[in-house]
């Protein structure tokens, strides 16, 4: 039987994790999403309203990261706080940008975040621009503007791409969002993770929401995606590729917080700009080639131009441990 051309595609994801002269490969597992849906364009529907309950606010983990026998990044350690992480963050913060500012406008602030979510931190702040539009999510909730600053709708949870939709990405609203312009289809694309809670910790059912403007308008329809996870996805990180959208994760278990893996995945591109049933090829980087990858893996994100047909996505991390 001939692979299909994500299969493909994933599998190349996974030879680029693999470091060079080990052939030795997990299998994928192929997951598809749960939920596929289409909604109202987002200027027409009624404001999902916040209402806190106990147990029901955004879930917030401290900066960690992990120490082995000394060394750093091995996911068999205890967390410990790495207060040099932000002393890093703050000294490359100070660098001088390049290039030229050609307009400044003040993003959504914590107060417009509080009206209408629990606010949460860290903020996890990201943002991308189109021709026409900047879209920010801060934590639980979304602002878009027009490329001169002025908010286009109020400011709404990030939820409410998913309202009518059903499960858990409809019913929560966790936060730990991304926002991508995928310039190449002309498309908005935005995630966050969804779980429920037990005694303060996270519980399932866990799930990554995924939704795909159905046009270049992020204040229109979008295609709304529910994969399930059986752990915790924490960190996920996107990216935009020729033959698909790239994730990674960072997996806890639900009891204790403990890590488990980190995941490279692909989503189907191709069948979510459409609104068609999708689904996504995984595979467990920690152990990928007989090597243990840890914390911070990233996935490749294509801008300004595709790669050639068949390049493979590259993952990177900032801890590699020998065997």
């Amino acid at each position: 039987m001939t692979a299909s051309p994500f299969r493909l595609a994933a599998l190349g994801l996974l030879a680029a994790l693999v470091f060079a002269g080990d052939a030795r490969a997990q299998s994928p597992t192929v997951v598809d999403a749960v939920r596929v849906s289409t909604s109202v364009p987002l200027r027409e529907m009624r404001p999902v309203v916040f209402a806190p309950r106990r147990g029901d606010l955004p879930f917030v983990i401290p900066n960690q990261f992990h120490r082995f026998n000394g060394r750093v990044g091995d996911p068999g350690g205890p967390p410990v706080e790495d207060p040099a992480a932000d002393r890093g963050e703050a000294q490359r913060g100070a660098l001088a940008p390049s290039g030229t500012t050609l307009l400044s406008f003040e993003g959504t602030s914590f107060a417009a975040v509080a009206v209408v979510t629990s606010g949460g931190a860290p903020p996890d702040p990201s943002g991308d621009i189109g021709p026409n539009h900047y879209v920010q999510m801060v934590n639980s909730a979304t602002s878009i503007y027009n490329r001169t600053g002025t908010l286009l709708m109020p400011t709404f949870p990030n939820n409410q791409f998913f309202a009518g939709m059903g499960g858990v990405c409809q019913t929560t609203n966790r936060g730990d969002p991304i926002v991508l312009y995928d310039e190449y289809a002309d498309r908005w694309l935005v995630s966050q993770f969804a779980f429920n809670t037990s005694g303060g910790n996270p519980a399932a059912p866990f799930a990554m929401c995924v939704a795909i403007s159905a046009t270049a308008d992020p204040t229109g329809a979008y295609h709304r995606y529910e994969f399930p996870w059986s752990d915790f996805p924490d960190y996920p990180k996107l990216g935009v590729w020729r033959d698909g959208y790239t994730l990674m994760t960072t997996t806890y278990s639900a009891a204790g917080l403990s890590f488990l893996y980190s995941e490279a995945v692909m989503l189907e591109r191709n069948q979510m700009l459409q609104g068609l049933p999708a689904r996504s090829i995984r595979f467990n980087t920690t152990t990928a080639g007989g090597y243990t990858l840890g914390y911070g893996v990233l996935p490749s994100d294509a801008d300004g131009g595709l790669p050639p047909v068949g390049t493979p996505a590259m993952s990177h991390t900032n801890v590699v441990l020998a065997r």
